[in-house]
């Protein structure tokens, strides 16, 4: 094996451009003296490079080099998933965040050093590279200048500026050697190429974007900026908002600034909530803690000035986070803002934004992330995630994993304890929410007597204490407000209590998240339910709780099926990774081979072997957002090929997610769209073809 270095230099990244033109590329090769080559000649070497099967690649965020090369030479882009596939590419960015999660340090880490070259350098070796990477004459924001001259006539800082970012990663990745096989119980970096390749698709989702449409953007906004300014005039004659004077210093006119009256509101959440008011953890300042007043507290307390006052803050938060970027601006550093142009969509009377997310591979859980929006989890109300649509001639084409969490946590049973009763319901075709409901009835309401009406207008009716599965699923079906009720509380135990949640953090968590209203002695009464349903679950925190160290409260864990690592965990974030982590693990791998099919139209999955020249379906597909469980693509305005393409994102994700997940089936559910929305179902029609999804008038 010889490790090739490689960076390269390009234009400036700006919106609608994160591939920018190439300038130049510099190498090394193993411990020889770094060199330097102009675009073309840089790209020829490269090629070389990539058809020698000995060659791996090393670089920091080499997602980017090899996108950048990718949009300067197409034909390049299936060399350069081959050698992904050949685990033959190494990013020392992501290799730092695994060796550092595997020792507890990610998040801590994660804001500070941002992982860029000078910040790794720095830590691991207290090298300060930023005085080359600063001011207005550094070269690293100039490279345009030098396109096509030749080496001959470069500044000296110009050429020692891109050889040193060449140098240094080889140095990281000794370094990082170093330190996997010194101190590591386990191997920490034993799933970097599925964590590589993931970073590379994530990439180039990033450079394909998401659409915004700027009719629904702007309506949005205004009916914000309305309801703010209703609920503020409210606010201020209930007092909650206080207004003091303020001199602008241009005009010189005096105006009212208006603020929260923290006092009155501390004082009306107490008053309602009594002892069991939130408080911040204690502190030498406030040695009881503080009166939270956030807006879960807010709503919490029913107070109907509080509860106005909860409303204009996500108000407001969505028109200074969310409407903003909708519009397509995002900031580059301190003081330069970039508008990100308008783009007009060809025959279609509307005009949108190319946004632009950000992505990152790995948080410590193993899932991921994404910023400047977060695309991953948008606000469900307001309106924002029906701004976002598919480019002209095209869907857009949800599918997602159906309880894949509970899916994982079966496997993670199966495992670490060699049996689970969630696994054999799934394998029977079961909804577990609605056995997990079946139990709920029967334990909370024996004496009830239930019914429904089905679509033949026939009465059905039964004792709860004789309720049967079938009964409880065919109820809800009908549309039975009980049935719907149960599953919902049903589903709010199964997603939250393997994560090891006590009754008031259960309590929070199911208003939050389902909408579901418990007490604490309701919440300690459905544990007990849960845990006798699925006989695994006390096992499995046992199993969890014998991990920490006597007298110590964190532990390490160590994926069986992944080998992914992730250090100081306490028992609630020791129990989420286990079935988070591989469920995140399935859909990476799934939005790999995705990724391979969209671009090239071949994966491991769909081999020129097998097809010939035959491509997969998904070929000029693009997938445009990744969202834990879901997969957002765009696919052609056609039925028939939005429905083959539907068939083929399932085929994918079911196989991709069972290499992983091998004992428990898993299921992928689509849904086509005309713009993004959360209650899209699957439609089809007579003729079993997938119809586009309309949401009722």
């Amino acid at each position: 094996m010889r490790l090739l270095s490689f960076d390269t230099e390009t234009f400036l990244i700006a919106p609608g451009r994160q591939a920018p033109p190439m300038v130049c590329a510099s190498f090394a090769l193993d411990a020889a003296e770094p060199w330097l080559r102009l675009r073309d000649d840089a790209l020829d070497e490269l090629e070389a490079h990539l058809r020698d099967e000995s060659v791996h690649f090393v670089g920091q965020n080499i997602a980017f080099d090899f996108g950048v090369v990718a949009a300067e030479r197409p034909a390049l882009l299936p060399l350069i998933f081959d050698a992904y596939d050949a685990d033959r590419v190494h990013d020392i960015r992501v290799r730092d965040m695994m060796l550092l999660n595997a020792r507890g340090e990610l998040q801590e880490e994660a804001g500070r050093l941002a992982f860029t070259l000078e910040g790794i350098v720095q830590r691991r070796f207290g090298v300060d590279l930023s005085a080359d990477k600063k001011g207005p004459d550094a070269w690293r924001l100039r490279y345009s200048e030098l396109d096509d001259v030749p080496l001959e006539q470069w500044p000296d800082e110009a050429v020692r500026y891109v050889l040193d970012d060449a140098r240094w990663p080889l140095r990281v990745y000794e370094d990082q050697v170093r330190e996997r096989w010194g101190g590591f119980q386990n191997d920490p970096l034993y799933d970097e190429p599925g964590q590589t390749r993931a970073a590379f698709a994530l990439h180039l989702i990033a450079c394909w974007g998401i659409l915004t449409d700027e009719t629904a953007v702007l309506a949005l906004e205004t009916r914000l900026l309305e309801t703010v300014g209703t609920a503020r005039e409210l606010l201020i004659k209930s007092g909650i908002l206080k207004g003091k004077g303020k001199k602008n210093k241009d005009s010189g006119v005096i105006g009212v600034e208006w603020a929260k009256d923290t006092s009155k509101i501390k004082a009306l959440i107490e008053a309602a909530l009594g002892v069991a008011t939130p408080r911040t953890d204690p502190s030498a300042t406030f040695p009881d803690g503080q009166v939270k007043m956030d807006e879960e507290t807010l709503r919490a307390t029913g107070h109907p000035d509080l509860l106005v006052l909860a409303d204009v803050m996500g108000d407001e938060k969505l028109l200074t986070t969310y409407v903003q970027a909708l519009k397509g601006r995002i900031k580059r550093g301190n003081t330069k803002e970039y508008d990100q142009r308008g783009l007009y969509l060809p025959g279609e009377d509307r005009r949108g934004w190319l946004i632009q997310s950000v992505p990152n591979v790995l948080v410590a859980s193993g899932r991921t992330s994404w910023s400047r929006p977060n695309l991953q989890n948008p606000p469900r109300k307001g309106g924002v995630r029906e701004c976002f649509v598919p480019r002209p001639g095209h869907w857009f084409l949800s599918v997602d994993y159906s309880f894949i969490e509970l899916v994982t946590w079966a496997q993670t049973c199966i495992d670490l304890l060699g049996y689970s009763k969630l696994a054999d319901a799934i394998k029977a075709g079961l909804d577990p929410h609605v056995d997990m409901g079946v139990e709920i009835l029967r334990a909370e309401h024996p004496a009830r007597w239930l019914e429904y009406t089905d679509k033949a207008g026939a009465l059905h009716g039964i004792e709860s204490t004789e309720v049967t599965y079938a009964f409880v699923n065919a109820a809800r079906k009908a549309g039975a407000t009980w049935a719907k009720d149960a599953r919902q509380l049903a589903k709010a135990a199964n997603f939250g209590l393997p994560g090891g949640l006590g009754a008031a953090t259960f309590c929070a968590y199911a208003k939050a998240t389902y909408g579901v209203d418990i007490s604490e002695d309701e919440s300690r009464n459905l544990k007990t339910i849960w845990r006798n349903k699925w006989a695994e679950a006390q096992d499995y925190f046992n199993l969890v709780s014998a991990m920490l160290p006597f007298g110590q409260d964190r532990t390490a864990v160590v994926l069986p099926r992944t080998g992914f690592v992730r250090g100081g965990c306490m028992y609630t974030a020791a129990c989420n990774t286990y079935f988070q982590g591989l469920a995140a693990r399935g859909a990476k791998e799934a939005m790999w081979v995705l990724t391979q099919e969209c671009y090239t139209g071949y994966s491991s999955l769909w081999t020129r072997k097998e097809h010939g020249e035959v491509r997969a379906p998904l070929y000029g597909c693009r997938i445009v957002v990744f969202a834990h469980d879901e997969f957002i693509l765009e696919v052609p305005a056609h039925r028939q090929q939005a429905h083959i393409a539907a068939a083929r994102v399932g085929i994918v994700m079911e196989q991709a997610m069972a290499r992983f997940v091998p004992d428990v089936p898993n299921r992928a559910e689509p849904a086509l769209m005309a713009c993004w929305q959360k209650e899209a179902e699957p439609v089809w029609g007579a003729d079993g073809v997938l119809e586009l999804w309309r949401p009722k008038a």
